[in-house]
């Protein structure tokens, strides 16, 4: 008796519940958003590339399908599509990792994150919103790279060692010249070593100051570069 009262309160609906073109025409729409930013990520030969954005597309779109598909009184058909979201979180983590240079991926897990909720709309179906965030995410991943390119060459970060003749005077004016030179010193340290002053600085600015920050040092006498350790 338990059994049929369960049976009642949650059941999967029928398939003609569904049209089978509906079904069709979401699972075709995400296998071609999941494909399209797929290839893009492949060309720009990244870890998460072709195949893997058309699985996570076309898995939230079935996720997404399958809750709508439930019926019952007790259902709650946004439970699935929310944890979609948490389950998605985690496989984008994994593509993070850091390095030497810094964190890398949080690109690649963020596109794994937007292309799982393109599929979500397409099994919704919300075509046009699928549609729209799908050239929305292909925007940003084709135009904004040169934007991200003009923005670090601007915010680069380099290394200088530095030596000068032991003065007072010497540690002001090693700041006038980056200050000068248009660079924002981010971190200083300077020893004395013999008869001589130490500087290891790093400094932010744009790439050509430091460009030209370096030419005008090598023709210094009285400030010398060296080697960074």
């Amino acid at each position: 008796m338990a059994d049929s009262k369960l049976a009642l309160v949650m059941r999967p609906a029928r398939i003609t519940d569904m049209a089978t073109w509906d079904i069709l025409l979401r699972l075709s729409l995400a296998l071609i958003i999941g494909s399209v930013i797929g290839i893009e990520r492949a060309l720009g030969d990244k870890p998460a590339g072709l195949r893997t954005n058309i699985l996570i597309c076309l898995g939230a779109c079935v996720f997404t399908m399958a809750s709508q598909a439930l019926e019952g009184t007790l259902v709650d058909k946004t439970r699935i599509a929310a944890q979609i979201v948490t389950g998605v979180g985690f496989l984008g983590a994994g593509a993070i990792i850091r390095d030497a240079k810094g964190i890398v991926g949080l690109t690649t897990a963020a596109t794994i994150w937007a292309v799982a909720a393109l599929g979500l709309a397409a099994g919704l179906g919300q075509f046009t919103l699928a549609i729209a965030g799908a050239v929305g995410v292909l925007l940003v991943l084709l135009g904004f790279p040169f934007v991200g390119t003009v923005i670090e060459t601007r915010r680069d970060v380099d290394e200088y060692c530095l030596s000068t003749a032991k003065s007072a005077e010497q540690v002001d004016r090693v700041e006038n010249l980056f200050a000068q030179a248009g660079l924002r010193i981010v971190l200083s340290d300077y020893f004395e070593k013999s008869d001589k002053i130490m500087f290891n600085i790093k400094a932010l600015g744009p790439r050509s100051a430091h460009r030209d920050l370096r030419r005008r040092l090598l023709l210094m006498d009285d400030v010398r570069l060296c080697e960074t350790r």
